[in-house]
């Protein structure tokens, strides 16, 4: 009688086992519910990141032009100072140019390509890297761990400063992009900074361009007179003596006496019956200039080295 009291002391009523059930299924569903979301979230946060790396653009060379600034003759430029400085140094330099930026910033940008491309040696990080974004307006020189010494945010504020924005306010984009990566060239080499250009409008050289095209057509017309002359007098020799004459007196007046013995020259080969016969024979340029094999590759380019980036550096807007 005892035992079966106790029994049924121990035992719960039904409703009880029910509630509960019901309350781990409760936890279940709770758990479920707030992982379903909470990895909901983390796709929601993770992805543009995702997306944002997948979008960034894989190196074409030294130079990847993915906003068309440079014409080829400065891309070759370009390419043949960064592959040079790699020979030497052994710091790579990489130039790119994008038509935006968006979602990053230009700054973050320059960041996460410099660490997808690789940019500089494996250990040393002696990379940098040349960004400019078109629509943006924004330039970005990222300087690797290794570089930072020699390429200090003030250093690159002063080459952006001097040599690449002024071009740029121009929309000289090839000469800028040039100007500044030899700067950065002649900074890592360990040499000194040439004095800036300046691509403003120059008055003296502007002055001496209209004096030498005003030369240019007083020569121009002193021909013209000398040929009319010597045609006159039928080829006789008092015709080819004022042509010569006179050919020394136009030499003496623009070019001193220099000028005046090429003007003599001159007069003379416009007299001389021998060249106006049978034309210029020989004169075709045959083969083009030898020696000049463009711009050969070496097999392709191989990637960069793997270097790291090590956050200084500097921008500018123009």
């Amino acid at each position: 009688m005892t035992k079966k009291r106790m029994n049924l002391k121990t035992q719960k009523p039904k409703n009880l086992r029910t509630d509960e059930l019901m309350n781990k299924v409760f936890l279940f569903f709770r758990s479920f519910v707030f992982t379903f979301f909470g990895l909901i979230l983390l796709c929601f946060f993770c992805l543009p990141v995702v997306a944002v790396e997948s979008a960034l653009p894989e190196p074409e060379g030294m130079v990847t032009d993915y906003a068309y600034l440079l014409t080829p003759e400065y891309k070759d430029k370009i390419t043949v100072l960064c592959t040079t400085l790699k020979e030497k140094t052994g710091a790579e330099l990489a130039v790119a140019t994008v038509k935006m930026t968006a979602p990053l910033d230009p700054k973050t940008y320059a960041v996460k390509l410099f660490q997808k491309w690789g940019i500089g040696q494996k250990g040393k990080d002696n990379g940098v890297l040349f960004l400019v974004s078109k629509e943006d307006k924004r330039v970005e020189i990222e300087v690797g761990y290794g570089l930072e010494g020699m390429l200090t945010d003030g250093k690159v504020g002063e080459i952006l400063d001097k040599y690449v924005t002024p071009y740029f306010k121009q929309e000289n984009y090839g000469e800028g992009i040039y100007q500044g990566a030899q700067a950065i060239s002649l900074v890592v080499a360990g040499q000194k900074l040439k004095p800036a250009p300046n691509p403003g409008f120059n008055l003296k050289v502007d002055r001496v361009s209209v004096v030498g095209f005003l030369e240019m057509l007083v020569v121009a017309f002193s021909v013209i007179v000398l040929v009319v002359i010597y045609a006159v007098s039928g080829g006789a020799m008092w015709g080819r003596g004022i042509a010569v004459a006179g050919g020394a007196i136009i030499g003496l007046v623009l070019g001193g006496i220099f000028g005046a013995i090429f003007g003599i020259i001159i007069a003379w080969i416009i007299t001389n019956n021998n060249v106006w016969k049978g034309g210029f024979r020989g004169g075709d340029f045959r083969g083009g200039f030898p020696g000049y094999g463009g711009f050969g590759g070496s097999g392709g380019f191989g990637g960069f080295g793997g270097g790291r980036s090590g956050g200084g550096g500097a921008g500018r807007s123009w």
